[in-house]
Protein backbone atom coordinates (compact mmCIF):
# COMPACT_ATOMS: atom_id res chain seq x y z
CA UNK A 1 0.00 0.00 0.00
CA UNK A 2 1.53 3.35 -1.15
CA UNK A 3 0.33 6.07 1.68
CA UNK A 4 -0.85 9.31 -0.63
CA UNK A 5 -1.05 12.48 1.01
CA UNK A 6 -2.92 15.70 0.18
CA UNK A 7 -3.46 19.14 1.86
CA UNK A 8 -2.20 17.74 5.14
CA UNK A 9 0.32 18.58 7.39
CA UNK A 10 3.48 18.61 7.28
CA UNK A 11 4.86 16.31 10.10
CA UNK A 12 2.07 13.79 8.96
CA UNK A 13 3.87 13.47 5.20
CA UNK A 14 6.84 13.01 7.65
CA UNK A 15 5.40 10.36 9.34
CA UNK A 16 3.78 8.58 6.43
CA UNK A 17 7.30 8.35 4.73
CA UNK A 18 8.47 6.71 7.97
CA UNK A 19 6.18 4.42 8.16
CA UNK A 20 6.99 3.32 4.35
CA UNK A 21 10.93 2.87 5.34
CA UNK A 22 12.70 0.51 7.89
CA UNK A 23 13.41 -2.67 8.77
CA UNK A 24 9.61 -3.50 9.23
CA UNK A 25 8.55 -2.56 5.44
CA UNK A 26 5.14 -0.18 5.30
CA UNK A 27 4.46 -1.67 8.92
CA UNK A 28 1.84 1.05 9.23
CA UNK A 29 0.47 0.16 5.34
CA UNK A 30 -0.03 -3.70 6.59
CA UNK A 31 -1.44 -2.80 10.38
CA UNK A 32 -4.64 -0.33 9.14
CA UNK A 33 -6.98 -0.41 6.45
CA UNK A 34 -9.70 2.75 4.61
CA UNK A 35 -13.10 2.52 5.87
CA UNK A 36 -15.03 4.16 3.11
CA UNK A 37 -17.67 6.73 3.98
CA UNK A 38 -17.82 9.19 0.77
CA UNK A 39 -15.49 7.05 -1.05
CA UNK A 40 -13.46 9.71 -2.72
CA UNK A 41 -9.77 9.12 -0.80
CA UNK A 42 -9.48 5.81 -1.20
CA UNK A 43 -8.13 4.12 -4.28
CA UNK A 44 -10.74 1.21 -5.38
CA UNK A 45 -8.25 -1.33 -6.71
CA UNK A 46 -4.74 -0.30 -5.06
CA UNK A 47 -6.16 0.66 -1.81
CA UNK A 48 -7.06 -1.84 0.85
CA UNK A 49 -10.51 -1.02 1.92
CA UNK A 50 -12.57 -4.24 2.22
CA UNK A 51 -10.95 -7.85 3.38
CA UNK A 52 -7.84 -6.68 4.39
CA UNK A 53 -5.88 -6.47 1.07
CA UNK A 54 -6.40 -4.16 -2.47
CA UNK A 55 -8.57 -5.61 -4.89
CA UNK A 56 -6.23 -5.07 -7.07
CA UNK A 57 -4.15 -8.03 -5.66
CA UNK A 58 -6.57 -10.07 -4.74
CA UNK A 59 -8.37 -10.05 -8.10
CA UNK A 60 -5.42 -9.53 -10.18
CA UNK A 61 -6.69 -10.78 -13.63
CA UNK A 62 -10.12 -8.55 -13.00
CA UNK A 63 -8.07 -5.62 -12.66
CA UNK A 64 -5.66 -6.59 -15.49
CA UNK A 65 -8.89 -6.12 -17.40
CA UNK A 66 -10.41 -2.93 -15.45
CA UNK A 67 -10.82 0.45 -17.74
CA UNK A 68 -10.96 2.02 -13.69
CA UNK A 69 -7.36 1.51 -12.43
CA UNK A 70 -7.04 4.47 -11.12
CA UNK A 71 -10.46 5.53 -9.62
CA UNK A 72 -11.84 5.99 -6.30
CA UNK A 73 -14.55 3.93 -4.78
CA UNK A 74 -17.52 6.59 -5.69
CA UNK A 75 -16.40 6.56 -9.38
CA UNK A 76 -16.97 2.65 -9.22
CA UNK A 77 -20.57 2.68 -8.78
CA UNK A 78 -23.85 5.61 -8.61
CA UNK A 79 -26.51 6.12 -6.04
CA UNK A 80 -30.10 5.36 -8.13
CA UNK A 81 -33.44 5.87 -5.57
CA UNK A 82 -31.47 5.48 -2.38
CA UNK A 83 -29.39 2.37 -3.23
CA UNK A 84 -25.93 1.89 -4.30
CA UNK A 85 -24.83 0.18 -7.53
CA UNK A 86 -21.32 -0.59 -8.79
CA UNK A 87 -20.75 -0.38 -12.00
CA UNK A 88 -17.16 -1.88 -13.25
CA UNK A 89 -16.14 -1.16 -16.70
CA UNK A 90 -14.39 -3.55 -18.30
CA UNK A 91 -11.80 -3.25 -21.51
CA UNK A 92 -13.00 -6.35 -22.65
CA UNK A 93 -15.94 -9.05 -22.46
CA UNK A 94 -14.86 -11.75 -19.59
CA UNK A 95 -14.50 -15.50 -20.52
CA UNK A 96 -16.66 -17.28 -18.54
CA UNK A 97 -13.78 -18.51 -15.88
CA UNK A 98 -13.36 -14.65 -15.58
CA UNK A 99 -17.43 -14.26 -15.03
CA UNK A 100 -17.14 -16.29 -12.14
CA UNK A 101 -14.40 -14.44 -10.38
CA UNK A 102 -16.26 -11.08 -11.37
CA UNK A 103 -19.02 -13.06 -9.22
CA UNK A 104 -17.01 -13.89 -6.35
CA UNK A 105 -15.17 -10.27 -6.68
CA UNK A 106 -18.91 -8.31 -6.32
CA UNK A 107 -19.59 -10.54 -3.03
CA UNK A 108 -16.50 -9.38 -1.67
CA UNK A 109 -17.66 -5.80 -2.40
CA UNK A 110 -21.49 -6.10 -1.77
CA UNK A 111 -22.52 -4.53 0.98
CA UNK A 112 -19.36 -1.92 0.82
CA UNK A 113 -20.72 1.45 -0.63
CA UNK A 114 -19.65 5.12 -0.23
CA UNK A 115 -21.85 6.65 2.79
CA UNK A 116 -22.99 10.42 2.56
CA UNK A 117 -21.75 13.23 4.93
CA UNK A 118 -18.44 11.45 6.51
CA UNK A 119 -14.91 11.20 4.84
CA UNK A 120 -12.75 8.34 4.41
CA UNK A 121 -10.99 7.37 7.10
CA UNK A 122 -7.72 4.67 8.20
CA UNK A 123 -8.84 2.24 11.12
CA UNK A 124 -6.51 -0.17 12.72
CA UNK A 125 -7.13 -3.97 11.41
Amino acid sequence: MKIRVKNEFWWWIDVCKLCEEGQQGNWFGKNTEWKVREGEKIKFWEDSWVGGTPLGERFSRLYSLSNSKDKVVREIGEWREGYWYWKASWRRERLAREKDLEKQFMRVIDGQHPKLGNKDIWIWK
